[in-house]
C-alpha cells in the first residue's frame, strides 16, 4: 500500500498557483509514483477530491489502474444547484489563496454541512522551508 501527499495539499508546496489542470498533475504524478513500484497496474482506492484525482489517473494513465474505488467524488455538476456549488467551490478556493490552507478547509465544513465550526478545526501548524 501506497499513500501520498499531492503538491500543495499538505506538506508538500507548489511554486505557484495551479491553473485548471491541477487535478491532470496530480494524476501524471500518482502514475509516476506507481511506476517506481512496477508495471503492473494498481488498485486505487480515493475519497472526496482523491477519488476525481483517481478517475483522473484512470483516465489519463488506464494501463496504471486495475480497479478504482471512487469514494465520494465532488462531482457537483450532476446536483441540481450546480451553479451553487460553482460558486461555493470559487469561494473556497478563494480562501483557500487568500487565508490557507486551514481557514479554506473551515469553511468547506461550514458549507457541506460537515458539522462544527470555524472554532472547531485547528489550523495546521506553519510549513517548513525546504
Amino acid at each position: 500500500m501506497v499513500a501520498y501527499d499531492p503538491r500543495g495539499n499538505s506538506r508538500s508546496t507548489l511554486s505557484e498557483l495551479p491553473g485548471d489542470d491541477l487535478l491532470d498533475l496530480h494524476a501524471d504524478d500518482a502514475a509516476a509514483l506507481l511506476a517506481l513500484f512496477g508495471d503492473e497496474p494498481a488498485d486505487v482506492m480515493g475519497s472526496s477530491g482523491g477519488a476525481l484525482m483517481g478517475l483522473t489517473l484512470a483516465a489519463r494513465h488506464p494501463k496504471r489502474v486495475r480497479m478504482l474505488v471512487a469514494h465520494e467524488p465532488p462531482v457537483v455538476e450532476l446536483l441540481p444547484e450546480a451553479a451553487r456549488q460553482r460558486e461555493i467551490s470559487a469561494e473556497i478556493y478563494d480562501t483557500y489563496v487568500r487565508h490557507g490552507v486551514g481557514p479554506a478547509m473551515r469553511r468547506f465544513m461550514e458549507v457541506s454541512g460537515l458539522g462544527g465550526t470555524a472554532e472547531a478545526i485547528p489550523a495546521p501548524p506553519p510549513r517548513r522551508r525546504r
